[in-house]
């Protein structure tokens, strides 16, 4: 899809932002943490979104939607994969090292 407007990116950006407030009406504890499947950290409940079997903090996520609006990635699993805490990465994959490298670099990591 390539680069996204302001506007777009604006609006992706509220988006995720409302998940907290949508989560506090609901009544979800302030105080509820998870461990965040793609950045490593405990992150509060309210504003973490669940992508299949990944749960993303709402800084995670929104950068994930951002990537995925812009054409950066495609799946949930291309973007913890790139990003996301994983072990060592084996030597025989040169490829997936330039991709982490030019995500992080573009999303601000």
């Amino acid at each position: 899809m390539g680069r996204l407007s302001d506007s777009e990116r604006k609006a992706i950006i509220e988006k995720m932002r409302a998940v907290e407030s949508q989560h506090a009406q609901a009544g979800v504890s302030a105080s509820s943490r998870i461990i965040c499947h793609n950045c490593g950290h405990a992150r509060p409940l309210r504003g973490a979104v669940r992508y299949d079997r990944y749960r993303l903090c709402n800084d995670c996520a929104l950068r994930y939607e951002l990537a995925l609006a812009e054409g950066d990635v495609k799946t949930i699993e291309d973007f913890v994969l790139a990003l996301g805490i994983r072990p060592e990465e084996p030597e025989s994959e040169p490829q997936s090292r330039s991709l982490l490298a030019r995500l992080r670099k573009r999303l601000g990591f």
